[in-house]
């Protein structure tokens, strides 16, 4: 596992796909997850996709639900009490309302493009 998780960080055309690890063996699923998430870019990492996406994630909501407990918890478990959030502004068009709502929201971090 650690090869492939090396190789996902170290070069642009190698992805972390998950599609059914989680499946055949959960604990290693949650494990590799884990390292994954630590270890290569958000944006490579491939984890519960394809087109089965809507319906397994379905299916985790309705299990969740059956037992009466947060779906991560039927996973890895839960990973932080708190995510911190951004607020997106368009720039040049939005920047100053953008700003002044954020700021009146509680918003600490901000994200525009610049061109």
């Amino acid at each position: 596992m650690r090869e492939w998780v090396t190789s996902a960080k170290n070069f642009a055309n190698i992805y972390a796909d998950l599609c059914w690890v989680h499946i055949i063996s959960p604990e290693v699923g949650r494990c590799l997850l884990h390292e994954l998430i630590e270890t290569v870019p958000g944006n490579k990492i491939t984890a519960f996709g394809g087109d089965e996406v809507a319906v397994e994630m379905a299916l985790w909501d309705i299990v969740g639900k059956k037992l009466n407990t947060p779906i991560y918890n039927l996973l890895r478990g839960k990973c932080r009490d708190s995510v911190r959030t951004y607020l997106h502004i368009q720039p040049r068009t939005e920047v100053e309302p953008g700003l002044a709502h954020g700021m009146e929201k509680g918003e600490t971090s901000i994200r525009t493009v610049l061109r």
